[in-house]
């Protein structure tokens, strides 16, 4: 059963989360292994700025 393989990533990843969370202003270093992860964090703050200058647009 792989369940408690995946728990245990469940816990790492909370936690690195919560790191960030307590930071939010502190640049993340990117390693080569989080490319992918560091391009999809510019790609959804990018719809989200989009978004809001959508909303401002039609106000």
């Amino acid at each position: 059963e792989s369940y408690p393989t995946f728990q245990e990533d469940k816990v790492i990843l909370e936690a690195q989360q919560a790191n960030i969370d307590r930071r939010p202003d502190r640049e993340l270093i990117a390693i080569q292994d989080d490319r992918a992860v560091f391009a999809a964090r510019r790609a959804i703050k990018k719809m989200i700025e989009a978004e809001g200058a959508a909303k401002a647009a039609a106000e």
